[in-house]
């Protein structure tokens, strides 16, 4: 080949070179879209990643919170318990007191007959109901106190108390 040919076909296989990359055909298309497709996968894979990393966050955050809800709770639980014990407490101490009074009420009045023999029922004055709520009976025998007593315990743990 001489010299001027080989130059003319060096040009052309130049400009063939020039043209075909900037032609698309049907292959380079579908490539293309595969390409973005497969971008696309890419990007939502990389999003559902971090969706799923901040969910677990959260839930241990909500562990976290039940947890220590819990245990507000257990300790609620064993506050009520301690507050319950402190009320039958003081009920069995103002049951010991309203029995203890109202013996030492029946040996003064004892005292005070002289005889040693109670007043009559009819003749002794009624108390006043005091805010600690109804006072025993004034019966003579101690087991009707004492149940008398227990019948007033029921009876205030039946009314609703008022503040």
């Amino acid at each position: 080949m001489t010299h001027p040919k080989m130059l003319v076909y060096v040009l052309f296989l130049c400009f063939l070179f020039l043209l075909l990359p900037g032609c698309d055909g049907p292959a380079e298309e579908a490539g293309e879209k595969i390409d973005e497709t497969v971008q696309e996968q890419k990007e939502q894979l990389e999003e559902a990643k971090n969706q799923i990393s901040e969910a677990k966050a959260e839930i241990e955050d909500l562990k976290k919170e039940l947890a220590q809800a819990r245990q507000e709770r257990d300790e609620a639980r064993a506050r009520l318990e301690e507050v319950e014990q402190e009320r039958q407490r003081i009920l069995k101490e103002m049951e010991q007191t309203n029995i203890g009074d109202g013996q030492q009420k029946k040996v003064q009045e004892q005292q005070k007959n002289g005889d040693g023999s109670p007043e009559p029922e009819e003749t002794k004055p009624q108390p006043e109901s005091s805010e600690n709520g109804p006072q025993p009976s004034k019966d003579t025998s101690p087991k009707h106190s004492e149940e008398g007593t227990k019948e007033q315990k029921k009876q205030s743990e039946l009314m609703p108390q008022e503040t």
